[in-house]
């Protein structure tokens, strides 16, 4: 032990430095673990910039699209029908009419949603209601065409569900065909 202290003595420099080579290699052993996850830390983080970057890239031009957005919701809000008004929702059925030559023989709205487009269905509307209208039309198989086509291009957006054309049945105009017409048409939400 005394040739131990002897040479500490006679060496304090080679002892001061194997003390601080130690001591270091103690830090690098309890630090290692943690030298590891900072890096990881780094290279999320890194990630995550690269992500927002390109994201502020693709965020060009936002406010427009938003504004282009509410206006066609808004120009889809003005052509809806409003179920509470059914009378106001049968004359606009009469009033195409007289634009085609047929003869509006019945309109009812009927009070169950369609199965499809009612809560639950495949093809649910969130936003919207939908109301659903039977028609009995009669007139020539061209005006009974021309009367859907009017539907297809009226301001209002309608879906022909149903065409049928009733085979003998009388007519109050002679010669003329009677259909029977299922209509879906986009409505406020009830």
């Amino acid at each position: 032990m005394d040739i131990v202290l002897e040479n500490i003595k006679r060496y304090p420099l080679v002892v001061f430095s194997i003390i601080i080579v130690l001591i270091c290699l103690v830090f690098n052993f309890m630090r290692g673990d943690v030298i590891a996850t900072l890096e990881q830390q780094e290279s999320d983080l890194y990630s995550r910039v690269r992500v927002i970057e390109k994201n502020r890239i693709n965020a060009n031009g936002l406010k427009a699209e938003l504004e282009q957005l509410k206006e066609r919701v808004s120009s889809i809000d003005e052509r809806l029908f409003d179920p509470n008004k059914s009378a106001l929702n049968a004359n606009f059925f009469y009033a195409l009419e007289e634009q085609v030559d047929v003869l509006i023989v019945r309109v009812n709205q009927v009070s169950n949603e369609d199965p499809v487009l009612g809560k639950g269905g495949p093809n649910e509307l969130k936003q919207y209601g939908a109301l659903t209208y039977n028609l009995v039309i009669e007139g020539a198989f061209v005006d009974l065409i021309g009367f859907m086509y009017e539907l297809h291009v009226a301001k209002p957006l309608i879906r022909v569900a149903d065409f049928q054309i009733i085979e003998g049945a009388q007519s109050a105009i002679p010669g003329a065909l009677k259909a029977n017409i299922r209509l879906l048409v986009l409505a406020q939400k009830q």
